[in-house]
């Protein structure tokens, strides 16, 4: 969708504006990604028509050590006003070679009773279309990180489990 690339464009890596190498067709890799997720295929199984697998692979990569993707995500959800908003967490075991390092936060991955897992926390909209989410180490607390999801919502109700009772919520 054309409304949706010009939302997202000023975000890609790579633009002819930005120092260094300069991306080829950064919509072709976006559609690239987008292939991946929805098939769920290797990378070495990508179509030669979106490129190189190992250099979209690579590129993949980069974007996301930038954070570029969820830039990207936060900007098209952005500015939208709900009736209603839901909020929930749910675990998700972490494969055995994941191991948490202290004092790297990015991993988010934590000890619990079921072993080595994270936490998904994800914010939707009335229809279950993801509005915001973050990651936590599966043992912590819902509302660790709920306060940060619900900056800037703009909601007329919130729907949520017993996890997020509080008094200040």
């Amino acid at each position: 969708n054309a409304a949706q690339w010009a939302i997202i464009a000023p975000f890609s890596l790579g633009k002819k504006s930005d120092p260094g190498q300069t991306g080829r067709e950064p919509r072709l890799f976006v559609e690239a990604v987008l292939w991946i997720v929805r098939t769920g295929a290797q990378w070495r199984e990508l179509p030669a028509e979106f490129g190189k697998w190992h250099s979209v692979f690579k590129r993949f990569r980069n974007w996301v050590r930038a954070d570029i993707f969820y830039r990207m995500f936060k900007a098209l959800a952005k500015g939208a006003d709900f009736e209603y908003a839901m909020i929930d967490g749910t675990i998700v075991k972490a494969i055995a070679l994941a191991k948490a390092q202290k004092g790297d936060s990015l991993q988010a991955i934590g000890r619990s009773r079921g072993g080595i897992t994270t936490k998904i926390l994800a914010l939707t909209d009335a229809l279950g279309n993801r509005v915001d989410f973050c990651l936590m180490p599966g043992q912590a607390h819902d509302l660790r990180e709920t306060r940060s999801l619900l900056q800037g919502l703009n909601a007329g109700h919130l729907l949520a489990d017993r996890a997020f009772d509080a008094d200040w919520l």
